[in-house]
């Protein structure tokens, strides 16, 4: 059986039993081709990494782009306009980060 490897491109954190760990936004796991196609086709919040990784969401556009539409890219606790103020509070060091890389 061939593997492949897989991005987590959006939505907040995510338990996979399959793999027995926790994967966030730019998160990367090898995984068969039977569990890649579920993981991209049928959630949606994955993506196949190309063996030149160019086939991938930039994290910072992929992490901009939830909280455009008032999601928190840090957990599923929260949705709706106020984002920033969520995730300054309960992601102080991720928030921080991304506020630093947006500038």
């Amino acid at each position: 059986m061939s593997t492949v490897t897989v991005e987590k491109v959006q939505g907040g954190q995510v338990y996979l039993r399959a793999l027995e760990r926790r994967l966030a936004i730019g998160d990367r796991a090898e995984v068969s081709e039977e569990f890649a196609a579920y993981l991209v086709d049928e959630r949606g919040d994955f993506e196949l990494v190309s063996e030149e990784g160019d086939d991938v969401v930039d994290d910072d556009e992929s992490i901009a782009a939830q909280i455009e539409v008032g999601e928190c890219p840090w957990c599923d606790e929260y949705e709706g306009e106020n984002v920033g103020m969520h995730a300054s509070r309960s992601h102080p060091e991720a928030w921080d980060e991304f506020q630093d890389e947006e500038d």
